[in-house]
């Protein structure tokens, strides 16, 4: 494969992986790591340093960190989410714990 092919390769991979993260469908972008991890492994043994592909190469980078990005935003919203949800089961651990037994019967008065 040429270095304009390996280039392109990578820019592609790094749009499309950007682009499922944009529109929220982490699925896909999971689903391209593989991919992703082998187009960057043949950009970096091709040893482009300068010209024109060089510049594409800027280009994947800037796809890459707009898509770190958007990665560091939605572990930030999981993180409080998960903070949220450890705020209801401790509540409703507390409440479960002091209910009178006569709440939890399963017999008919």
């Amino acid at each position: 494969m040429t270095q304009r092919a390996v280039v392109q390769q990578a820019l592609d991979v790094a749009c499309a992986q950007h682009a499922a993260l944009a529109r929220g469908d982490v699925d896909a972008f999971i689903g391209g790591l593989d991919q992703q991890e082998r187009t960057c492994a043949a950009l970096a043994a091709a040893g482009i340093s300068n010209g024109e592909e060089a510049l594409v190469v800027d280009e994947v980078v800037t796809s890459v960190r707009e898509s770190q990005a958007i990665l560091d935003s939605l572990m930030d919203d999981l993180t409080r989410r998960m903070g949220h949800l450890r705020v209801a089961k401790t509540a409703a651990t507390a409440y479960l714990s002091r209910a009178p037994r006569s709440a939890f019967s399963t017999q008919d008065a």
